[in-house]
């Protein structure tokens, strides 16, 4: 069985579908990953066809500029665009901008493409025990506004994943929702519709793309493989031709929604345990 183990090759119907799935347009959470191993994510990313990272510069590679400015350069060459990820909910409340968010632009500073905030408000403890959610958005724009002027002065374009519960919360913005004004903000999103099939995925997702695209907004549609996470959102428990064919299957359903920027998968480690790589 051993010999024979050996010999087995990847059923054709696999390869293909990997290499359908490495010709669409994707990006990439990069998370708990040092800067000593960014070569090995720009191979992963060439190989599979990412174009753009979103990268959480772990806390003890922080005051390694020299490393970081490096691996931003690699990428570059590597033709992969490169975002540098930060945030926390308690961020949402900050009536001013956390020491935490200055040290996210100076990263960015380094020679990425600009800043990716991964807030997430509806995640806080606050939101999950008030009703008033309303307010809490109205502090989360209130934070959002005030982190982009800043990158912007610094020239830094802003990001920032998003979720369709923002769509259902309404604003004193000209009539507008949470979503709605976030999408003027910002120059980009990642729709966090999670889901582990394409269908349902795009069928919670389908309001908040109609107000993302009513306002010339531009986003990458948000999935996940988190390992651990429930079977109903994360695609973890897929073999690797069924998630590269679910991810075929859900870009043929957004490419041609105005905006769509391609599909943003969580994240590089449990993406490298699905694909076993």
């Amino acid at each position: 069985m051993a010999a024979l183990a050996g010999t087995m090759t990847v059923p054709l119907s696999g390869i293909a579908s990997t290499a359908r799935f490495a010709d669409i347009s994707k990006g990439l959470w990069v998370w708990k990953t040092p800067l000593s191993e960014m070569h090995k994510v720009a191979d992963f990313s060439v190989r599979y066809g990412f174009n753009v990272i979103f990268y959480s510069v772990p806390p003890d590679d922080r005051g390694s500029l020299p490393a970081l400015q490096s691996a931003l350069l690699l990428l570059k060459e590597r033709g992969i665009r490169a975002y540098i990820a930060g945030g926390a909910p308690a961020w949402a409340q900050e009536q001013n901008l956390p020491s935490t968010f200055q040290s996210l632009l100076n990263l960015a500073g380094q020679g990425s493409n600009g800043i990716c905030l991964d807030v997430e408000p509806q995640d806080s403890a606050v939101w999950k025990t008030s009703q008033d959610h309303q307010a809490i958005g109205m502090d989360y724009l209130t934070f959002l506004q005030n982190a982009t002027a800043l990158a912007k002065a610094n020239r830094l374009p802003t990001c920032v994943s998003t979720a369709p519960a923002f769509n259902n919360i309404p604003t004193s913005h000209n009539g507008t929702n949470m979503l709605g004004v976030v999408t003027s903000i910002v120059q980009g999103q990642i729709l966090m519709a999670y889901r582990s099939n394409p269908d349902a995925a795009l069928r919670i997702a389908a309001r908040s793309i109609e107000t993302i695209t009513a306002l010339n907004g531009k986003f990458w549609f948000g999935v996940t493989t988190k390992i651990g996470a429930s079977n109903i959102i994360s695609y973890a428990d897929n073999t690797a031709d069924g998630f590269c064919q679910a991810m075929i299957d859900l870009d043929a359903g957004l490419r041609n929604k105005p905006g769509y920027l391609g599909i943003a998968i969580n994240d590089y480690q449990s993406l490298r345990s699905l694909l076993r790589t």
